[in-house]
């Protein structure tokens, strides 16, 4: 039952993937776009061409499917607690910043970094709570987080 489960869910978000080319998000106003929310995924994307789901044992979810309320976040197509990785690009393909959650909070690490690709911000949560967080400057220094 699990396995055809896994395969139903992967044939969905993949068919989801296909169908939402013109899906992308951008915000003219600064130099990000989000790109994607992944559970335990990875989604490559280039600007001529739509996403495509690259498959290590990973799922796509993209920003039609979820939502958040109330920090916490939910798939949308069937209204249960995201599980997984949250993360967005900037525009230049760098990373922005990445959060895992369980159950819909954040759990475990919380990653941002600079345009430049260098990390800025390094945090830990467990059950939603903040259990730790160190920050760096754009030269590596070690400074207070708000």
């Amino acid at each position: 039952m699990k396995k055809s489960l896994v395969v139903f869910f992967l044939f969905h978000s993949i068919c989801t993937v296909n169908a939402q080319t013109d899906a992308k998000v951008s915000d003219p106003s600064n130099d990000k776009t989000p790109e994607t929310l992944s559970s335990e995924a990875e989604v490559a994307s280039t600007e001529t061409s739509s996403p495509y789901v690259i498959l290590k044992n990973k799922l796509h979810v993209d920003q039609t499917t979820y939502y958040s309320y109330a920090d916490q976040v939910y798939l949308r197509m069937n209204n249960t607690p995201f599980n997984g990785t949250v993360y967005e690009k900037w525009r230049n393909g760098m990373m922005w910043w990445e959060t895992s959650y369980k159950n819909g909070v954040k759990d475990g690490f919380t990653r941002e970094w600079f345009k430049s690709g260098q990390l800025f911000k390094e945090a830990v949560y467990k059950d939603g709570k903040l259990i730790s967080q160190k920050c760096w400057d754009e030269e590596g220094e070690v400074f207070e987080c708000d």
